[in-house]
């Protein structure tokens, strides 16, 4: 039943928008729960992604290619690693 995703779908439709409910539910069914500790890198620069993340708590900052200068900070409810 839809009913079963729907507080993390709601959560991610941004995501989820305009994609079919079977890829929907295909999807959440295949995603493993993954805690970071503050500070811990989860992709290096140049690393290609192989997973998608999506932030439930928290936020992600992306750095620079040195690793210095923060450019992006992505918040609760945003997902990464689709390109």
């Amino acid at each position: 039943s839809d009913s079963l995703f729907k507080n993390f779908k709601a959560q991610f439709n941004n995501f989820f928008l305009n994609t079919d409910i079977g890829f929907q539910h295909q999807l959440i069914v295949s995603m493993f729960c993954r805690i970071y500790e503050p500070g811990k890198t989860i992709i290096t620069h140049g690393q290609k992604f192989s997973e998608m993340y999506f932030i439930s708590k928290g936020s992600v900052i992306f750095y620079d290619s040195k690793g210095v200068t923060p450019f992006l900070q992505l918040p609760e409810s945003s997902f990464f690693g689709e390109y």
